[in-house]
């Protein structure tokens, strides 16, 4: 799991993102929400909450955590996600990446700077 979480410090540093340590948002339930790794630029944050493989239960905690703290999040998994945990995270709008996905979490972190800048 550490590859896929440089995978994504790599990329948050090209775009200028800082990474938040420790990685956690108070959201606007006052839970505090931890994730793997947490990105400030800015725009705002983006997070990312890494697994070896990805679980409907894993998509649904990370709905209530971007919907409960507000910032832009993904799941970063090392293999493909079963068909159900897909699904729903489509249904969500929760973005699913893997490690053959680096251009598709740049241009995400770059959407969001760009949407958040403006």
């Amino acid at each position: 799991m550490a590859d896929l979480l440089d995978q994504v410090r790599s990329v948050a540093s090209a775009l200028n993102y800082t990474e938040v340590v420790p990685a956690q948002v108070k959201g606007k339930s006052g839970i505090k929400h931890n994730f793997s790794a947490l990105f400030q630029s800015d725009a705002g944050y983006f997070a990312v909450d890494a697994f070896d493989r990805v679980a409907e239960s894993d998509v649904l905690r990370g709905r209530i955590k971007e919907q409960d703290s507000e910032v832009q999040y993904c799941i970063e998994s090392a293999d493909a996600a079963p068909d159900k945990a897909q699904q729903l995270a489509k249904y969500y709008g929760i973005i699913l990446i893997s490690p053959s996905d680096r251009g598709k979490l740049t241009d995400l972190m770059q959407i969001k700077k760009q949407t958040q800048g403006s």
